[in-house]
């Protein structure tokens, strides 16, 4: 269990509003949190909680109305659209729920398209070898399961080498034994790598994998929940 003492992100009071044609839909209504350096941080809630929206402010995918969202002594809230996009590309690395690859490239050409943006990325078949698919590097994505897409999907956002590994529902397609394979080599990951991990589900039963669990209901936080023993990855659901 990793037991880090500095923020590598804060949340400090920050809202979100979305015009849904005239209507007003708050969305995250006065959150402060922050994510700690190296660690497995679970964000809990239901659907329409404001998890995502969180992960894409956090992410520098979407910006914060008010508040601030520091990075390592930055305001990401005050960036401009090339500060964010360096942001994004040098410093946080996204895994969804559905893989996003490019059905045209192999396994191997997929961590390729990262690793070309990127500042300082790790060599492109290393980052397959960390995710246990070396030798599947000249495969299409239609030639590999579900699992094995979402694991090229990790590889692709480590090829990076981010500070901060974002997660939304990355086992929400998978089936229940898949998930298990998925979020043990999420735990092992950050263990080895201490690549701060958040992941952002509507599961309770994945919030013991984690270092802290953080719980949105409605836009604002209602809890963090220290893990004191970690569960390893036997019945995620």
């Amino acid at each position: 269990m990793n037991t880090p003492d500095e923020a590598l992100v804060r949340l400090t009071d920050v809202y979100k509003t979305y015009l849904m044609g005239e209507v007003e839909v708050p969305v995250l209504r006065g959150v402060s949190m922050e994510i700690r350096k190296a660690e497995f941080l679970t964000i809990w809630g239901e659907s329409g909680s404001g998890k995502s929206t969180l992960m894409n402010l956090v992410g520098g995918i979407d910006r914060a109305d008010s508040g601030e969202i520091v990075f390592q002594g930055e305001d990401i809230t005050n960036f401009s659209e090339s500060e964010l996009t360096h942001y994004r590309r040098s410093q946080v690395g996204f895994v969804f729920q559905f893989y996003n690859l490019v059905p045209s490239l192999t396994a191997l050409e997929n961590v390729w398209a990262a690793a070309e943006i990127a500042e300082d990325p790790m060599d492109p078949e290393e980052a397959l070898k960390l995710v246990g698919l070396a030798d599947r590097k000249e495969h299409f994505p239609s030639q590999l399961s579900g699992g094995q897409q979402q694991r090229i999907a990790i590889a692709r956002a480590l090829v990076k080498r981010p500070a901060l590994l974002l997660c939304d529902e990355p086992t929400g397609a998978l089936d229940h034994d898949t998930s298990i394979v998925v979020l043990d080599l999420l735990q092992n990951l950050n263990s080895e790598t201490e690549t701060t991990l958040v992941v952002i589900t509507h599961n309770p039963e994945i919030a013991p994998l984690a270092d802290r669990t953080v719980s949105i209901v409605d836009g604002l936080i209602q809890g963090v929940n220290e893990n004191e023993h970690l569960q390893i990855s036997e019945d995620p659901g």
